[in-house]
């Protein structure tokens, strides 16, 4: 079993807001190229994708440590998949489908993006005092993939999940300027 550290997991956390925020510093035409071998989606799509999923994960790990919500189950069960990324702490590529709440439109609305990406950085700072105890928090809310999801395994995944798509974005901004795009 992984060690549950949820203050290291929320420093990291931030530091991928502070590293999204910087990506998004880039001329915005170069945030919007897609470059199909690497992803369907481009910089910016991945970024907001995972800032609308993150805002979800935080809101589950607020509704656990508030201890109301009909999603909250007696406790957390991840699935087997759900135990190789918390326990490798690495999540693998192509091996689930986003919902579609979370999928990005394909020409996302740039202010829209910077907003989501300042509210999910604004709700995990309000976790900050929550931080300490966050293990002993009862329950789990179900993740469609990985299985109901402890207060402390939400903001591990948010932040697996953060870095994840930053390193993609990343990769596609890379090899956006080295090659022919499309926009």
């Amino acid at each position: 079993m992984y060690l549950v550290e949820p203050k290291r997991d929320a420093a990291r956390l931030q530091d991928f807001y502070v590293a999204a925020g910087e990506l998004l510093e880039q001329p915005e035409q170069h945030l919007r190229q897609v470059t199909p071998e690497v992803s369907g989606w481009s910089a910016l799509g991945q970024l907001f994708h995972v800032f609308l999923a993150n805002e979800l994960a935080l809101r589950n790990v607020r509704m656990l440590i508030a201890g109301e919500s009909a999603w909250i189950q007696g406790t957390s069960a991840p699935t087997f998949l759900g135990h190789l990324i918390l326990n490798w702490d690495f999540m693998p590529r192509g091996v689930g489908q986003s919902p579609r709440t979370v999928r990005p439109p394909e020409k996302p609305n740039f202010e829209i993006v910077r907003e989501t990406m300042a509210s999910g950085a604004a709700a995990l700072n309000e976790l900050t005092p929550d931080l300490p105890t966050l293990t002993r928090v009862p329950g789990g809310i179900p993740h469609k993939e990985l299985g109901p999801l402890s207060a402390a395994q939400w903001l591990r995944f948010a932040r697996l999940h953060g870095l994840h798509h930053l390193e993609l974005a990343r990769e596609v901004l890379a090899a956006a300027s080295s090659g022919t795009v499309s926009v």
